[in-house]
């Protein structure tokens, strides 16, 4: 039985979720084309999971590196960038030995 998930991203095996293959499809175009774009939504509207699937459609092409700056709270210049830069080099890491 299905349920609605109160956080994301979905477990699209457990919670209710409608995919949007119009939104995902210009998310591909753009990217294909070296563009930008936002995806803004109300909460708990499946955001995060969108960019998820966007990243596993693409792992095959792209270096994709999905890092949310919702945890970086208030930091000054020097420190955001610093952990930018962790949090990069994390990724990057979980990728190739991921992949080895």
């Amino acid at each position: 039985m299905r349920r609605f998930c109160t956080s994301g991203p979905v477990d699209k095996k457990t919670c209710y979720y409608v995919e949007r293959p119009d939104i995902m499809e210009e998310a591909l175009d753009h990217i294909e084309n070296w563009r930008y774009f936002t995806v803004s939504a109300p909460r708990q509207s499946g955001k995060t999971t969108l960019l998820n699937d966007i990243v596993e459609k693409i792992r095959d092409k792209y270096l994709p590196i999905f890092i949310s700056f919702e945890s970086y709270g208030d930091k000054t210049k020097t420190s955001f960038l610093k952990t930018l830069v962790r949090d990069f080099k994390i990724k990057i890491k979980s990728l190739y030995s991921h992949h080895s």
